[in-house]
């Protein structure tokens, strides 16, 4: 197969980013993992108190910014709401947070989200992706294949190492893992059941 028929995220190939990769089995199809990772609405009920909080909830206004095309679509959140734990240090700081999401059919998702820095500048700001391969594996079963690049905002003091890039490059593999499993964790007591009563109805 061509290789240009991978879709890739554009963070993988700017050297500010540093990231993780993980992957895991789930007990669910590769449908349903792309309609809850692209759904972030799901994030303060299903991983409360891991990555964000239930009284966050509330209507996310994803705008779909491309026609939606059997290939895809793009979209961006109209309003700086707050979703997780980035959504909220920024709330607190005065920040704005920029959020956008993409969809490549059949297996690929990725949201972006940036924080500005305290002068409104979203390039010197924080950055955080998450990126979602999802691979069908059997009936209701499938692989998640998931990167997280993260793009630290430079030191005030440019003759210093980023010193939070370079803890997070020296990070044991195991214990990133065991923090981002956490997150599939969450999903895992629902989507399995979720996707069986579906059926169930037809």
């Amino acid at each position: 197969a061509s290789e240009n028929l991978l879709p890739l995220c554009p963070a993988l190939e700017d050297d500010r980013f540093v990231w993780i990769d993980v992957s895991r089995d789930l007990p669910y199809s590769a449908d349903m993992l792309l309609e809850n990772v692209l759904d972030s609405s799901h994030v303060c009920f299903t991983h409360h108190k891991t990555i964000s909080k239930r009284e966050n909830a509330m209507p996310l206004p994803l705008r779909i910014t491309t026609p939606i095309m059997p290939g895809g679509f793009d979209g961006r959140m109209d309003e700086d709401v707050v979703i997780g734990k980035q959504g909220e240090e920024n709330k607190k700081a005065n920040r704005m947070t920029e959020r956008t999401t993409t969809f490549v059919a059949p297996t690929y998702m990725h949201h972006k989200i940036r924080s500005a820095d305290d002068d409104g500048d979203f390039e010197s700001g924080f950055e955080t992706w998450t990126v979602a391969y999802a691979t069908p594996t059997g009936p209701g079963r499938s692989r998640l294949l998931a990167r997280f690049p993260f793009r630290f905002p430079p030191p005030k003091q440019k003759f210093l190492p980023n010193i939070p890039a370079l803890i997070f490059r020296n990070l044991p593999d195991w214990i990133n893992h065991i923090m981002q499993l956490r997150v599939t964790d969450d999903d895992n007591i629902f989507l399995p059941l979720q996707e069986r009563r579906m059926q169930d109805v037809g």
